[in-house]
């Protein structure tokens, strides 16, 4: 692997996240989609940049349309959290599909571990 993909990542999980997006940023370049995934949700989370929502979804859209089912993953999630997003169930539908669709496991894993927390919701609001 690319040594400064390598230092990015390092940086990233040791929590240096500013010189992780520069890194990053130098890698989009080279059409590196976990930098753009992971760039994505920094800007999306503010980690170690501005929030910049929509360039943080612009993103994770490049990487999905380009197969990737972690950033279809992260979209599914971000559109059914509704915390930096507005909530939005078709989109939630469509990347949980299509990552299902290229055979991704963890995508009917996300979606039932969703089911049984809002069971689990529903649940306590008839106690």
């Amino acid at each position: 692997m690319d040594k400064q993909y390598q230092q990015a990542l390092e940086w990233y999980r040791c929590g240096k996240y500013k010189q992780a997006a520069k890194l990053f940023e130098k890698l989009l370049e080279g059409d590196n989609q976990t930098a753009c995934i992971l760039l994505g949700l920094m800007l999306v989370e503010g980690k170690g940049v501005d929030v910049d929502v929509s360039q943080g979804l612009m993103l994770l859209h490049r990487a999905a349309d380009k197969g990737e089912t972690a950033a279809m993953l992260h979209l599914a999630e971000l559109y059914y959290r509704g915390e930096k997003v507005e909530p939005d169930h078709t989109e939630v539908v469509f990347w949980i599909n299509r990552a299902t669709n290229m055979g991704d496991k963890r995508a009917a894993m996300l979606l039932q571990g969703w089911y049984d927390e809002k069971a689990a919701s529903e649940e306590q609001v008839k106690e």
